[in-house]
């Protein structure tokens, strides 16, 4: 997850793209079907991922699917820099419409991460781990079991092993279960660093910092690979890519101008079939003001037309094929 930013002065719209048999349909009537919500699967060029459907004029970040693709989490910061986790289900060949998770919207929640046997669901919070109901000053990583249901149920905190007292974030799990995430704490450089916490099959050991030129600068949301091959951290303002030679990792590579549209950008994830690399891009169309003098009207269509639309500067969530991965191992 990207540092707390600063209030965001526009004004945000609801949730548009919906109809009242509870399926998200396109401004053209046509009801979104497949697993990627009808859109045109990029390959080494990335786009922005279902337009005016998740990705709006809002600021979205984070792109999760459940392993069976039968549902998508994301998340939405609001203007009081509050993030709210959203999910949407794939239900009879349609995606219905999305909503607040069931454990989210009181609290600031983002990172939503599902394990490979899709029993566990894991995201940062800053609800309160005692009695006080005020919200932390920092995130804390939790996480919820999946229910019969397939519902969630209640959140439970992770001790002192994993969570500290600086903000610990953005965690993705390996098959084997062991717990990668981004951490402030331990003198961190440049305030984050990776940690690992290995699962020993019963519980997990405390978290360690990884060693060696991985973590030289400020590295933030991390996604590990499902067989810990490589990992993708946002860094230097950017993704970078490094790959794992028995204990060690290599040198972060940047992965490209087609991923690093801005230099804003943030929350890696990978598609559960391996194919596609989504990311969150503050990438923007704006275009340099006119030189004849601007009316009221004028400004309107401004903000009209851009700031309630997706690329707007704000958060949108991109996708690109993951063969860019593949070239840069050949190299």
């Amino acid at each position: 997850m990207k540092k707390e930013i600063g209030l965001i002065l526009i004004i945000l719209i609801s949730f548009g793209c919906v109809n009242n048999d509870n399926k998200v349909k396109t401004k053209n009537n046509t009801v979104l079907t497949g697993k990627y919500f009808g859109q045109e699967k990029p390959d080494i060029e990335s786009k922005i991922f279902a337009p005016d459907i998740i990705s709006t004029g809002k600021y979205e970040l984070n792109a999760v699917y459940s392993p069976d693709y039968s549902e998508f989490y994301y998340s939405i910061r609001v203007l009081s820099g509050q993030i709210v986790i959203l999910h949407m289900k794939y239900i009879d060949n349609k995606w219905s419409e999305p909503e607040v998770v069931s454990f989210s919207g009181k609290y600031s929640d983002a990172d939503p991460f599902i394990t490979y046997d899709n029993k566990w669901l894991y995201f940062v919070s800053t609800r309160p781990v005692d009695d006080s109901k005020e919200p932390k000053g920092d995130y804390d990583i939790w996480r919820t079991k999946r229910l019969e249901d397939g519902g969630w149920g209640e959140p439970e905190h992770l001790d002192s092993t994993i969570n500290s007292n600086f903000s610990d974030v953005y965690p993705t799990l390996t098959k084997d279960g062991n717990l990668y995430f981004s951490s402030g704490r331990d003198n961190a450089s440049y305030s984050r660093d990776i940690f690992c916490s290995k699962w020993n099959g019963e519980s997990f050991e405390r978290a360690e910092r990884l060693k060696g030129v991985i973590n030289d600068n400020r590295e933030g949301d991390i996604f590990v690979s499902p067989n810990e091959d490589y990992l993708i951290v946002s860094r230097k303002g950017g993704l970078e890519i490094s790959f794992r030679n028995k204990e060690n990792w290599s040198a972060p590579i940047n992965l490209g101008e087609q991923v690093n549209l801005t230099g804003h950008e943030y929350c890696p994830m990978i598609s559960p079939d391996g194919k596609f690399l989504f990311f969150t891009s503050e990438k923007d169309n704006f275009k340099p003001f006119s030189d004849s003098k601007m009316s009221l009207i004028d400004i309107e269509n401004h903000y009209d037309s851009l700031l309630l639309k997706p690329i707007n500067g704000l958060g949108n969530i991109y996708w690109i094929s993951t063969k860019i991965i593949d070239n840069l191992r050949k190299e």
